[in-house]
């Protein structure tokens, strides 16, 4: 048997205060109670402790069918799991040259820290670099962000991500409609 699309496995990668690894079966610690307000984040996009083995299946089946790269971002010097960063897309496969989006959450108690800002830039950085280079080859990454979000907005702007859209009454994962923020980056070169 062999994989219809290329098996991704995410690689071990480090920022400054971070290290971005494969999520294990014991990172329960990501599913602290989260007070995101329900506009900013789909409720299934952070475990909770009763959801957390559904959870990490989902992802878990998303790296296999090569529609996503999921790490646990942890602490470098005590591997404690701190949230989640991944790079996907919403249907067909992982593909070099094309286009994805990333996403990250950071637990309430390991918040201003600058986890996520870091764990952005590192798996951006490697989403655009070449295949040649150990990368996964993407040309651009996008993310969406409610507007009134402005953690999520430092974080993209301090990725290396830039505005290119605005809409006035985007749907929210909640429900509920208001602006959003649509962002990009692309590969250099």
């Amino acid at each position: 048997m062999a994989p219809r699309t290329p098996w991704v496995v995410p690689a071990d990668l480090h920022g400054e205060g971070v290290r971005l690894r494969p999520l294990r079966d014991d990172d329960l610690a990501i599913a602290e109670p989260h007070d995101h307000p329900a506009h900013h984040l789909p409720a299934h996009a952070v475990p909770t402790p009763e959801t957390f083995d559904e959870w990490v299946l989902r992802r878990r089946e998303s790296v296999a069918l090569g529609m996503s790269m999921v790490w646990c971002i942890t602490d470098p010097a005590d591997d404690e799991p701190l949230g989640e960063v991944l790079v996907f897309v919403r249907s067909g496969h992982l593909a070099e040259g094309g286009t994805a989006e990333l996403g990250y959450t950071v637990r309430p108690s390991a918040r201003g820290r600058g986890l996520a800002r870091e764990a952005a830039r590192s798996a951006a950085a490697h989403a655009l670099q070449p295949t040649a280079r150990g990368g996964l080859g993407l040309r651009r990454l996008v993310a969406e962000t409610a507007a009134d979000h402005a953690a999520s907005n430092r974080v993209l702007t301090a990725a290396g991500f830039t505005v290119w859209g605005r809409e006035r009454a985007a749907d929210a994962p909640d429900g509920s409609v208001g602006p959003a923020l649509h962002w990009e980056r692309l590969a250099e070169g």
